[in-house]
């Protein structure tokens, strides 16, 4: 009886609980929506098609491999072969070396090897070029079957590599540091630079004064803030708040390098009289007004817009696309 009554109320809550209803189609649609968010970056996108054409290259001069074809070994070849490239250049002294722990060679011979991280990252790109070939399992070696790159020799090569530069003292590069006194003279030539631009066209913005304006306010709330200029660049206008008595800003990041879990960082910036020339609030609404004077909309999307030649269609160059780092650095360079 105890066990019909159990049944029944059983029973009555399955049939008032709202089952979600199956949509398959939805579901694999928003899985590529998803992954196409992750392949479209461009920088990920150009340097998996390099791999994928230098990989398939590679294979063909060892016996006509295919992708279809390749094993552990294979790969192993193709990263141990990267080694050769023009590009690399950290340098793995041996432990009898006397220039050991230094990041350069001066008369030793000690070889020149790619660096882990940047290894690593290589087999992430070749493992998903596998896994893009319909190679989508781990290894299986008794059936030479699965991603060759998901196997135990790769994994144990990269750990070997770790390893053999650690102990070599190989440490990964540092950013060369960016005090106020270089900010002070980096913003006295923008603010030249701008007021030559705007006096050949007075009263009218132009895509050099834009991108003058940007690049001040950019550079002064990076060092204000300390922030990777990656992560500024990531900065959305709805993030950002007035302060009351419209002193000053709150910016709240939501993503950045170290901060992809969706918890908030939250920092502030407040108007400077006594350093007004390097001001990242002074600067900021500086840059703001003269995008608004330009047509383009400040209310939504990302603060620091990128710009490029190739857009016709937006104000001067500039549209809802956010700056990349690449060419706040290339400017950067520019300036100094």
């Amino acid at each position: 009886m105890a066990d019909a009554h159990r049944l029944h109320a059983e029973s009555m809550v399955v049939a008032k609980r709202k089952l979600i209803p199956v949509d398959d189609a939805y579901v694999t649609q928003r899985l590529l929506e998803i992954d196409a968010c992750f392949r479209d970056a461009p920088s990920y996108k150009k340097a998996l098609n390099y791999a994928e054409v230098e990989l398939t290259d590679f294979l063909m001069m060892k016996g006509s491999v295919t992708l279809a074809t390749a094993t552990p070994v294979h790969v192993l070849a193709y990263l141990v072969n990267k080694d050769l490239g023009t590009k690399i250049n950290t340098v793995v002294h041996l432990r009898a070396c006397p220039e050991l722990g230094s990041r350069t060679r001066v008369a030793c011979k000690c070889p020149v090897r790619m660096k882990w991280s940047s290894l690593d990252s290589l087999i992430g790109r070749v493992r998903r070029i596998f896994n893009d070939s319909g190679r989508t399992t781990d290894w299986v070696p008794e059936s030479a079957t699965g991603n060759p790159c998901a196997s135990y020799p790769v994994k144990e090569y990269l750990k070997a590599i770790k390893r053999e530069q650690s102990m070599a003292g190989v440490t990964p590069n540092q950013a060369v540091p960016f005090f106020r006194d270089k900010l002070v003279q980096l913003v006295l030539y923008i603010n030249n630079e701008l007021r030559l631009e705007r006096n050949l066209s007075p009263g009218v913005e132009t895509a050099r004064s834009l991108t003058l304006a940007r690049d001040r306010a950019f550079f002064c709330l990076d060092l204000h803030t300390c922030k990777r200029g990656d992560d500024l660049c990531k900065l959305l206008i709805p993030q950002i708040i007035c302060l009351p008595d419209g002193s000053g800003y709150v910016f709240n990041m939501t993503i950045s390098k170290t901060r992809r879990d969706g918890s908030i960082h939250t920092f502030g910036a407040k108007k400077s009289v006594s350093n007004a020339m390097i001001c990242p609030v002074g600067n900021l609404e500086g840059m703001v007004n003269a995008f608004k004077s330009a047509g383009l909309d400040m209310t939504s999307g990302f603060l620091f817009r990128q710009h490029s030649k190739k857009r016709q269609c937006t104000a001067l160059g500039f549209g809802q696309k956010g700056l990349q780092s690449t060419e706040i650095a290339s400017n950067l360079k520019a300036y100094l």
